[in-house]
């Protein structure tokens, strides 16, 4: 284990471990409270999840043993490259998801939404693809939001 003072960057060449919509939380929380790769203060974490300050840790030590976050006691965290990219695939999926069921089924955009949110950590990066190569490989999603580019299924755009 480092010391209290090195930070513990644990972006590992092993196989992608398995979220839950909770640690997708704890991951945009800090991505969106961090800027520019700043560490962000356990307590931060904690006021935006509305949990206590020991909650907040053990769930960012738990990203931290994923490989998801950079830790450091009484530092903060911060996403590491690993984490970035996880959280740029379940936007592209939702994004995704979201368009073709606005266009295929024609749902209303607050529906796609809701029914995106529910399935973006459920849904096979295969399946994603299919559907954007279904809908020509679409820039932007209905709220107008661009679609995270993926290089082996947008090439072609």
């Amino acid at each position: 284990m480092a010391s209290p003072l090195q930070p513990l960057s644990a972006e590992r060449e092993e196989a992608s471990a398995p979220v839950t919509e909770r640690e997708v939380a704890y991951l945009r929380a800090i991505s969106e409270l961090s800027r520019d790769g700043v560490f962000v203060s356990t307590s931060e974490v904690a006021r935006r999840m509305r949990v206590r300050g020991p909650t907040a840790i053990e769930a960012i030590r738990r990203l931290y043993e994923k490989g998801y976050v950079t830790y450091v006691p009484r530092r903060g965290a911060a996403l590491t490259g690993r984490g970035k990219a996880l959280l740029a695939s379940i936007e592209r999926r939702h994004r995704v998801l979201e368009t073709f069921l606005v266009r295929v089924f024609n749902l209303d955009l607050n529906r796609a939404c809701a029914e995106a949110s529910r399935l973006e950590l459920h849904i096979s990066d295969y399946l994603v693809d299919l559907m954007c190569r279904y809908l020509g490989h679409p820039r932007r999603c209905p709220h107008g939001r661009a679609i995270p580019v993926k290089v082996t299924c947008c090439l072609s755009r």
